[in-house]
């Protein structure tokens, strides 16, 4: 698997194990992996983590069925 591929299973189990922590991680390590609108949506999901984490989940989420973008 790939370290992208790793990453994004991380966040997968972060969001079924209720892990905001370890969510926040996965977003922080992938900012570095993307640029532009992604990462920076990347960076909202970190802040989101801290501040509503079922909002945060819910914006993985989407991260994941759309593949493109967090928001």
């Amino acid at each position: 698997m790939s370290k992208l591929g790793e990453l994004l299973q991380g966040g997968d189990w972060a969001v079924a194990h209720g892990d905001a922590g370890g969510l926040a991680h996965v977003a922080r390590t992938l900012v570095s992996e993307t640029k532009g609108k992604v990462a920076r949506d990347l960076r909202e999901l970190c802040e989101l983590c801290a501040d509503s984490y079922p909002d945060a989940a819910a914006r993985w989420a989407a991260f994941r069925s759309g593949g493109a973008s967090i928001s």
